[in-house]
């Protein structure tokens, strides 16, 4: 008449784990010949029943007036039975995870006839920690994913599971990314590198491996970058001209009373490695500038030969628009309405320049737009310019007119660039004098979401050289305090190991920079996250904090887990289109350990705060 909740426990899931035979049993014997979306599916209708079952038996031991203590502190779905913890074993080989509320809201949503739509996502690095997480957050998430490994043996089939297709091969093959990179739709690249310059090498790999393979499957209309000039060229190199401002300046300095030298500015072709060279000097400090530009119109009014033959005759071949030129094709047939900005790859003297965007405003009211884009002394540099930064400016002054303020870019009319000491960081110490050789100029597409994640170190080993190089405080707990010696004073061995490891920071967060500035001028949509240090606590649990302060630094660790949740998120989401951002757990928010209630962040909106295309 009276049962005790363990024996009324028993009975009851006896009852409501019944039904699972029809599902575990044909699972079991048909496992190696179904693919893995049939068996997930398999796998949520069984974890839905044992959900189910545990809520029944809860409210009846609750309407009994049992303690429901040691129900609560049991996850959901854990091992009370052989058949569940059969179930959970065959997920965690098929997924890597265990079954969790999360896991059957998110592939609830999976549907298995349209597979072939979902995103196919290839994770570099997916057998180390947070790749791992990574790995399996993808797949709880609906995802297809794919791994790069460079073995294939049991223990890397146990680490990721069964769910997951494997690409042979290593991020410095750029033969092995080809094959990898097949019908890839999105990357995440995880990887690091003890050496940080194989890191920046396999990660320029990657990016060259994505992009060709989709330019090789779906050609030229969706290739990531269009290439304006590419100043080796001659006919490209023969676009541009040293524009003079001789008449506009002497007549300021006439109504001014004063006088000045005027520039000397050259366009010349450079031995050393054939790009265009930008090279004179300003003499007016002040006022004087140095410009060259190239006309991005169409042809003479007269030459209207090609469109007749296309509208008579059906389209004009290839090979007859392309020409001397490939700007005559592009001027003419290929406007820039669908590209989101300039990549300028360049080698100057670390002063900046001012890169100009003219389009019909320019002749109807002298309006140009203005991007300022700074040089490395001695170094290549990759330059990003979205349209979306550039500037109105009319005769050298900033306007604020609301009508002018977006460039319209179907309407390009030209390119320039400028040469303003007044536009340097210290004028006053600018001779004049400037270096600028070109190599190429092109334009990137514009993408709603990002199509590479790249895991950054560079804030976490900015903040380690910053902690190795400062004294330790007792007001920092997040700060290792150093045991003093007798002395009062540290050896010198443990001095020069400091310094050491800074430097090693040091160096290794300027290689995770140049990674991402290789990101940017590839010109891809990208999401890049600078995690601080991580730890292996669990996920939604901490606040999270996003940052986009130069300079500022990761005070607090951050769960694998949870930077594991942002980057799945960010991949479908265009707030995370071509974003940067550091994120570590925030110093100032409470989180569920504090207040026990879950975190409840919305990673959505705290993307919407940040800054697109942001250093």
């Amino acid at each position: 008449r009276r049962m005790c909740p363990g024996g009324f426990l028993l009975c009851v899931l006896t009852l409501c784990l019944r039904p699972l035979a029809a599902v575990l049993i044909p699972h079991a014997r048909v496992l190696r010949h179904q693919p893995a979306h049939a068996v997930q599916t398999r796998l949520v209708h069984a974890l839905r029943l044992v959900a189910d079952a545990e809520d029944d038996v809860a409210g009846e031991l609750q309407q009994r007036g049992a303690p429901l203590a040691g129900v609560n502190e049991t996850p959901r779905g854990s091992d009370v039975g052989g058949g569940l913890g059969e179930l959970r074993s065959l997920w965690s080989r098929l997924t890597g995870a265990s079954p969790t509320t999360e896991v059957l809201d998110s592939l609830d949503s999976l549907d298995t006839e349209d597979a072939e739509f979902v995103p196919l996502v290839l994770v570099i690095g997916a057998t180390g920690r947070l790749g791992r997480v990574v790995v399996r957050k993808l797949l709880l998430r609906g995802f297809r994913v794919a791994v790069l490994v460079r073995s294939l043996s049991t223990e890397t089939l146990d680490l990721l599971g069964s769910a997951v297709s494997y690409s042979y091969g290593d991020m410095s093959n750029y033969d092995t990314l080809l094959d990898a990179m097949e019908d890839v739709d999105k990357v995440v690249f995880a990887a690091t590198a003890t050496n940080r310059a194989e890191e920046e090498a396999g990660l320029r790999n990657v990016l060259r491996a994505f992009q060709d393979t989709r330019t090789f499957i779906y050609g030229r209309a969706e290739a990531t970058k269009l290439s304006l000039f590419k100043f080796r060229r001659d006919a490209d190199f023969d676009e541009w001209r040293v524009e003079s401002h001789a008449d506009e300046v002497a007549a300021r300095l006439a109504r001014a009373g004063l006088s000045a030298a005027p520039s000397i500015v050259y366009w010349k072709r450079s031995e050393a490695h054939k790009n265009g060279v930008f090279v004179g000097k300003v003499f007016d400090k002040f006022l004087g500038a140095a410009v060259i530009a190239c006309d991005l119109r169409t042809g003479s009014d007269d030459d209207d030969g090609d469109d007749t033959a296309q509208a008579e005759g059906g389209q004009v071949a290839e090979e007859e628009l392309l020409g001397d030129s490939f700007n005559e094709y592009l001027r003419e047939y290929l406007p820039l309405g669908d590209y989101a900005g300039l990549i300028i790859k360049a080698i100057g003297d670390g002063q900046t320049y001012t890169i100009v965007v003219r389009t019909n405003l320019y002749d109807e009211e002298r309006v140009e737009y203005q991007m300022r884009m700074r040089t490395t002394k001695g170094r290549f540099v990759t330059a990003r310019l979205p349209f979306a930064q550039f500037v109105p400016y009319r005769e050298g002054r900033r306007i604020s007119e609301p009508a002018l303020q977006e460039l319209d870019r179907r309407q390009l009319r030209g390119l320039a660039i400028t040469f303003y000491p007044q536009a340097q960081d210290d004028p006053a110490s600018c001779d004049g004098a400037f270096y600028l050789s070109l190599a190429h100029i092109k334009a990137f597409r514009e993408r709603d979401e990002p199509e590479v994640v790249y895991l950054s170190s560079s804030a976490a080993e900015r903040a380690a050289a910053a902690l190795a190089a400062s004294p330790s405080t007792p007001d920092s707990p997040a700060m290792p305090t150093e045991s003093p010696h007798a002395n009062g004073a540290s050896s010198a061995s443990e001095t020069s190991a400091s310094a050491a490891a800074t430097a090693d920071d040091a160096d290794g967060a300027s290689r995770a920079l140049a990674c991402e500035q290789l990101l940017r001028g590839s010109g891809l949509a990208y999401f890049i996250v600078r995690p601080g240090q991580l730890d292996d606590r669990a996920g939604g649990v901490t606040r999270l904090q996003f940052s986009q302060e130069d300079g500022l630094l990761p005070k607090r660790s951050v769960p694998r887990a949870d930077v594991a949740e942002v980057v799945v998120r960010a991949l479908l989401d265009p707030r995370a289109c071509n974003v940067a951002c550091a994120m570590s757990e925030s110093e100032y928010l409470p989180g569920a350990t504090q207040t026990g209630a879950p975190a409840g962040q919305d990673i959505s909106k705290m993307l919407e705060l940040l800054q697109p295309e942001k250093t």
